[in-house]
């Protein structure tokens, strides 16, 4: 805050604002800006300098015109992209996906009885109030086509929000599964080895049992000829 009116101190393209030493206010500017509040453009990448702003060549945007219209034209006002149908974004790299509805040059046209920026609000009350929408047995006129584009992240993960649980509950029984299998298997594995072991024991136990024998044997035989 700074002034009479203990006005907010704003600093231009991304600068960041800090007190000085005096503790007046003042901007530290980002690469390629400087001035009081990081208003004056130093450099530009694709473009020519002109007044302390870029001019950008075609193709490019951006306050360095750092930045190129992938799939589109750029214009000379404010260095906007203008996109080809079926992509929107400030580069023109973001396909629009409509998910009831049609693609055109403006976005998506949704069919009646939804609604959204991608039609995927269902429109509750009938008949529908957007007079704009596309009856099925009316299709408008115009450069439309149907949505082919593919889904960008956010509307893939709409569409498999509502399946997220469902697989949760999924994966968690399976792990219930295999670890019952594994537990199972271990025991088992315990009850062949004592089965086993016990066998070795009988064994050894009739060996003993039959060497004492012969041995009390030959002690008797011993005792009679002495």
């Amino acid at each position: 805050w700074f002034g009479v009116a203990c006005e907010e101190w704003v600093c231009l393209n991304g600068g960041w604002p800090s007190a000085n030493e005096n503790g007046s206010m003042m901007c530290y500017c980002p690469d390629g800006l400087e001035g009081e509040r990081c208003e004056r453009v130093i450099k530009c990448d694709h473009g020519k300098l002109v007044n302390e702003t870029c001019q950008c060549y075609n193709g490019y945007a951006g306050i360095f015109c750092e930045s190129s219209c992938y799939h589109g034209n750029d214009t000379a006002e404010e260095y906007h992209c203008e996109c080809r149908e079926g992509l929107t974004g400030s580069l023109c790299s973001e396909p629009i996906w409509c998910m009831h509805g049609l693609i055109s040059t403006n976005g998506c046209l949704c069919r009646c009885g939804f609604s959204g920026v991608m039609c995927e609000d269902v429109v509750e009350e009938m008949p529908d109030p957007n007079p704009d929408c596309i009856s099925m047995l009316d299709p408008p006129a115009g450069p439309i086509r149907a949505s082919n584009s593919l889904p960008t992240m956010r509307t893939f993960y709409m569409m498999i929000s509502p399946l997220l649980i469902p697989l949760v509950y999924l994966v968690f029984i399976l792990l219930i599964v295999l670890l019952f299998c594994m537990a199972l298997h271990v025991l088992h594995s315990c009850h062949l080895d004592r089965e086993s072991c016990g066998k070795k024991l009988k064994k050894v136990s009739s060996q003993h049992t039959a060497s004492t024998s012969y041995t009390n044997l030959i002690e008797k035989l011993i005792h009679r000829n002495v």
